[in-house]
């Protein structure tokens, strides 16, 4: 209850402080070792898109809680990323180079690296939404769309963004 929070933490940022700690501690070091690791980007696809999945399918709250902070508070959200090292503008850059020595199609490389993120967070975000609509709210049905959903993402941005 509301008491027990003020009482243990005094403020809700301390105890978002401390969720988005555990969630960060759990995920976004993953995710930074992928992007940078020295891959092409083509080859960083599958790695990615696997971390996500195995973290959201764990832990689905996650993109319902940042999505409320952002609503709420974007920049302290935004900050605290960029304070952990956060920043996609490497793995901009290396779509940039990719794309210019013809190995991926010319796009907006910004464009490319939020279709990455989006195709991947979505169904965990939309679940209750998609659940409901496609599947007449069956579970079983969900979770095979989204086991389905993980191949499907990689063979569509590797196939949309090869030359």
């Amino acid at each position: 209850n509301r008491t027990l929070l003020n009482y243990y933490f005094r403020k809700k940022e301390k105890l978002f402080d401390l969720v988005f700690e555990m969630i960060f501690n759990q995920f976004v070091p993953g995710i930074i070792n992928i992007l940078t690791a020295e891959f092409s980007f083509l080859e960083k696809i599958d790695p990615f898109v696997d971390h996500y999945f195995d973290t959201l399918e764990k832990n689905p709250a996650i993109p319902l809680f940042i999505l409320q902070e952002l609503s709420t508070n974007p920049g302290n959200l935004v900050n605290k990323l960029k304070g952990e090292g956060v920043n996609p503008e490497a793995i901009v850059n290396q779509i940039k180079r990719e794309m210019e020595l013809g190995i991926l199609k010319k796009e907006d490389p910004f464009q490319v690296f939020v279709n990455l993120i989006s195709l991947v967070v979505f169904p965990f975000a939309g679940k209750p939404m998609l659940q409901g609509l496609l599947f007449s709210g069956n579970a079983e049905e969900m979770n095979r769309f989204i086991k389905e959903r993980r191949i499907y993402i990689k063979k569509y941005l590797k196939e949309s963004l090869i030359n």
